[in-house]
């Protein structure tokens, strides 16, 4: 029976790495092993980026045989490599190449060759080659240790960048995080988008409906695809709206006086009388805030048991480092045991 030698060789290198079981490179993560019969497997243990190349087996036999190759086969089943050979003296029937790594970092084998020889006559030194193509998965580089806490005035330009590494190179794509689009302007008008790809995102004359948490995401096809998180504050001055300026109770009943405010940062916020005296919370009334979205909550104030005293006008007031705004609500009653129809034409003075 004719005597089989197994070499591996790395073909970019030309570096002959093992013969049968006997390492020849001298690289921990690289070992063979046989079964004793017609397996040998190569092992690639914590693949890294520079083990991407060809990588030949190549079969040595004394005397020389005639040999029958059908075909050549590599596969890329998660790290797996079968090399299929047919012998009329001897039964390879599977000559297995495998790769072994950590969850750290992913590999992959691609078909490289695929021939089909028929019935030949061929020399004694037989090989076979395979490509193996290392790549790793996104990663999101820190450009700023600030740049995920962003803040401008309203109406300014605001750049968002994003850089991620892997290979193959990875593909950046922005989107809000609440699921509502991104406004874009430009020269051409304004359009709006569910997503945008680029590793700059360009904000231009940014306006308080944008402010929010956006989305870097990464992704090339390799897991896991990675996000980061960038918070836009847009500052401006606070503006006040009253959808009740004119308010009707009877005495002795409980109202509620609301004013609708925008404001970013968060505003000062203080309920006056019209004579000046501010109001605070106590055993007459109530003051609360209730959040609408990042920059827009609800003032109320809650003036229980009212009295002829009460009424008037009252002033909600919010103020911030950009500015101050003012909204006047009038209070007035109306008599007891009236019906809704009467109310306006009863109202007290």
């Amino acid at each position: 029976m004719a005597l089989v030698t197994i070499a591996w060789i790395k073909s970019d290198s030309r570096a002959i790495l093992a013969i049968h079981t006997h390492m020849v490179a001298h690289n921990p993560r690289l070992s063979v092993t046989h079964n004793g019969h017609n397996t040998w497997k190569l092992h690639v243990s914590n693949v890294q980026p520079n083990d991407s190349g060809t990588y030949m087996c190549q079969i040595n036999t004394d005397p020389m045989e005639s040999q029958t190759v059908n075909y050549l086969v590599f596969s890329s089943h998660f790290l797996h490599v079968s090399l299929e050979t047919f012998s009329l003296e001897y039964a390879y029937t599977k000559e297995n190449v495998e790769i072994k790594y950590d969850l750290a970092r992913l590999c992959f084998l691609f078909d490289s060759k695929t021939e089909l020889n028929g019935k030949s006559r061929l020399s004694n030194r037989k090989s076979r080659t395979g490509y193996m193509k290392v790549v790793i998965p996104p990663d999101i580089m820190d450009l700023d240790d600030s740049a995920d806490l962003l803040t401008t005035k309203e109406s300014n330009d605001l750049r968002l960048r994003c850089r991620a590494t892997g290979t193959p190179k990875p593909t950046v794509t922005w989107r809000r995080e609440d699921g509502r689009e991104i406004t874009l302007r430009s020269e051409l008008g304004v359009k709006r988008v569910q997503s945008y790809e680029g590793e700059q995102l360009h904000l231009v004359g940014i306006l308080r409906q944008e402010m929010g948490s956006y989305l870097c995401i990464a992704s090339n096809g390799v897991p896991p695809t990675v996000s980061k998180r960038y918070h836009v504050n847009v500052r401006f001055k606070p503006l006040i709206k009253v959808t009740n300026q004119l308010v009707a109770a009877p005495t002795n009943s409980n109202v509620i006086l609301q004013c609708y405010v925008e404001s970013s940062p968060r505003a000062s916020n203080t309920w006056y009388k019209e004579n000046g005296i501010k109001l605070l919370a106590n055993d007459k009334h109530n003051v609360s805030e209730f959040t609408v979205n990042d920059y827009a909550y609800q003032l109320n104030l809650t003036i229980k048991q009212l009295s002829r005293n009460d009424f008037g006008s009252y002033i909600c007031s919010a103020e911030n480092p950009y500015g101050k705004a003012e909204g006047t609500i009038r209070l007035q009653g109306i008599r007891e045991n009236v019906g809704p129809r009467a109310w306006i034409a009863s109202l007290l003075v």
